[in-house]
């Protein structure tokens, strides 16, 4: 009996000395600051979104999280780094579909955007908008793939850079529409709608909220919403899908991953905290005022529509010859 006893307190004893229990880990996280990674510059659309979460956590969890921008190769430099960081919960990465992407195309990469992170939440979702220049004699879904049919590689197409999220939507529709369009990679989204704006390109996807203003003042031209659902931004404008497209189905989305073997006490605790303050009413509202809708998914669905994403662009990339 004394034996065990003192079997029992060594074991003890070495347990509390390798570090604190998971749920005591949990309890007490953040125990300092937690680095959030945003692959892009400050100042667009994830790392707005991304900035929002961390202030939002850090009020919740009375603890320091600070975004730290490191921008390039899609959001792969940042991707990198989180994934040989150690799984602690205190270095996380906040993604976009570029993520995806890379994974789709699977080469020249040091890591495994999937295998290598543990998901933690689907942060947002939102629509983007295919839009036309004025000079373009179409005024719907139908006529505009007529036209493009009519004149193989005689529209153009302008994105943010070759893998952007406005190059992978116009490439999945061009896959879908089965339309031969020529695409004119810019060096940032301002750039495509200065280009699209101005008649160089036929035609463009872009951010809904930004779009709407330029249809409400007659500089471009919407055709259809990317969605399955209709924008509150601009309800008049009929979705893809239901325009002839049936199967064409694009959202502009952000979340947040964790390195691989993060303890799941972490996870769970960062996704109920996240998915607890987009429910918070000024929180909604910051996505639904940019057209969107905050989301808070499971880990276990946020893996899923991931792996998802990467089936649907593996299939685009391959058409696109991005390989």
């Amino acid at each position: 009996m004394i034996k065990c006893r003192a079997l029992f307190a060594a074991a003890l004893a070495f347990a509390l000395q390798a570090g604190p229990l998971p749920a005591q880990a949990a309890d007490l996280y953040p125990s300092r600051s937690v680095r959030i990674l945003v692959g892009f510059s400050p100042g667009g659309g994830t790392d707005l979104a991304a900035r929002l979460v961390a202030i939002k956590l850090g009020e919740r969890l009375k603890g320091s999280f600070v975004i730290e921008n490191r921008a390039g190769a899609s959001g792969n430099i940042a991707a990198q780094y989180v994934a040989a960081s150690k799984a602690d919960g205190y270095t996380l990465l906040y993604i976009s579909i570029p993520h995806t992407v890379s994974a789709a195309i699977g080469k020249g990469l040091n890591f495994d955007p999937i295998g290598d992170f543990d998901p933690v939440t689907q942060v947002s979702s939102s629509p983007a908008l295919l839009n036309v220049a004025m000079n373009v004699p179409a005024a719907n879904l139908r006529e505009l793939i007529a036209l493009a049919k009519a004149q193989p590689g005689g529209l153009s197409f302008g994105s943010a850079g070759v893998g952007s999220s406005s190059h992978m939507s116009a490439e999945l529709f061009r896959l879908l529409a089965g339309v031969d369009m020529l695409h004119i990679p810019y060096k940032g989204g301002s750039d495509a709608t200065r280009a699209l704006l101005s008649g160089e390109i036929s035609l463009s996807f872009n951010d809904i909220q930004a779009s709407a203003q330029l249809v409400r003042a007659g500089k471009v031209k919407a055709i259809a919403v990317t969605t399955r659902e209709r924008s509150r931004i601009l309800p008049d404008v009929p979705t893809i899908a239901e325009s002839g497209l049936p199967s064409y189905e694009y959202s502009v989305w952000s979340g947040l991953l964790a390195p691989r073997k993060t303890p799941p006490e972490l996870i769970r605790k960062l996704h109920e905290e996240i998915a607890g303050l987009l429910k918070v009413p000024d929180v909604a509202q910051k996505f639904e005022a940019d057209g969107g809708r905050a989301v808070g998914s499971t880990p276990e669905d946020f893996g899923r529509f991931l792996n998802a994403e990467v089936e649907k662009w593996r299939k685009v990339v391959q058409v696109a010859a991005m390989q």
